[in-house]
This record gives C-alpha cells, sequence and structure tokens, in this order.
C-alpha cells in the first residue's frame, strides 16, 4: 500500500488497516478542510457516508472527492451491509463477519452542517457506532482486560474504539449493542 503511494502518488481510497493510529488520519482530514476553509479545526466534522459501489474497482473509476477521502477495507462482525436499503441488516446466511463497502470520510464545516440540515434532521435519523477493532483476537484480548497487567496490552485497547464511525440502521440500535456488532480492519 505504502511503496504504491509513494510510486504512483495518492491511491483514490485508503486502505484504514495500514495506519497506526486511524484516529489521526481523520484529523488529518478534519485539519486540512480548516485550513482550507481558514476556519479553526475545532469547527469541522468528520462525517461518514457508506457509498453506494460494493467494490474497490468502482472506485477506482472515479475522480477523488474534493474533500475528505475514501476508505476501504473494514469489516462488519456480528451483522452485514444492506446495499438496497443502505443500513445495517440481520446476518442471512452463516458468515459472521462480511466486508463494508468503500466509506467516504467527508469532512463539513458546523455551519454547513446547520445550513444542509443535517442536526435538523438526527433526531429523524438512527445511526449505531460499533466499536472499532483491528482484529477479532483484539476483540478477544478486551473481554480478558481485568485479568491482565496494562503493560502488556497494545495502546488502542486501553483507548477504546480505534475509530467512531457512525453507520444507518433501521433497526433500533441497542439490538446491535446486544447482538455485539463489531468494525474490524482485518478479517484475521
Amino acid at each position: 500500500f505504502w511503496a504504491s503511494w509513494v510510486e504512483s502518488g495518492r491511491p483514490k481510497s485508503l486502505w484504514l488497516a495500514a495506519f497506526a493510529f486511524p484516529k489521526a488520519l481523520c484529523t488529518t482530514i478534519c485539519r486540512r478542510h480548516a485550513v482550507k476553509l481558514r476556519a479553526p479545526v475545532e469547527a469541522i466534522k468528520l462525517h461518514y457516508e457508506v457509498r453506494a459501489m460494493a467494490d474497490l474497482e468502482d472506485v477506482e473509476s472515479l475522480p477523488p472527492p474534493s474533500d475528505g477521502c475514501h476508505v476501504h477495507g473494514l469489516y462488519l462482525e456480528g451483522c452485514s451491509w444492506d446495499h438496497r436499503a443502505h443500513s445495517l441488516a440481520h446476518l442471512t446466511g452463516k458468515e459472521t463477519l462480511t466486508p463494508l463497502p468503500v466509506i467516504w470520510f467527508r469532512p463539513k464545516a458546523q455551519r454547513e452542517t446547520l445550513q444542509t440540515g443535517v442536526f435538523a434532521q438526527a433526531s429523524q435519523r438512527s445511526g449505531f457506532a460499533p466499536t472499532c477493532y483491528r482484529t477479532r483476537s483484539q476483540t478477544l484480548l478486551n473481554l480478558h482486560v481485568s485479568t491482565r497487567s496494562p503493560l502488556d496490552l497494545p495502546k488502542p485497547l486501553e483507548e477504546g474504539s480505534l475509530l467512531d464511525l457512525e453507520l444507518p440502521t433501521k433497526v433500533d440500535p441497542e439490538a446491535w449493542v446486544l447482538g455485539g456488532v463489531k468494525l474490524l480492519l482485518s478479517p484475521l
């Protein structure tokens, strides 16, 4: 991933698992947008839009977004993504891990958000922000945090979720919490 970036330039979609600290990518996107608008970084909020395209090849045919970036390589555990309903859905098969389509990490100034009515519609929309882990084994380590020394644990485990990504859902978000739905950066 990094070698192709250096050789060919910025990719049209970023592989999130390649970043050691994904929240730093989110902060960088917001800072770049703040500089572009000459606004304080605190006035920028990152919005996540799951794209209709399911494959990375579809993204390669598009121009890069003017603001933010496309991100790929995320997986849902405990639920799936319904492309037609554009929301989280219950699993239908035996698979417990399903890929999430490409996501547009889109920065917006709070005044833009107010103008487009996103804040006004927030109570009407329903979203769920699953805890994001690097791997499945990391979720198992989190179950045993109380029995291990903090020195034994990697930093992201101590800090909680690697990413605060809210996904649309037509089901009560509490159902996803009770079902143990997680977001993973790697299927392993």
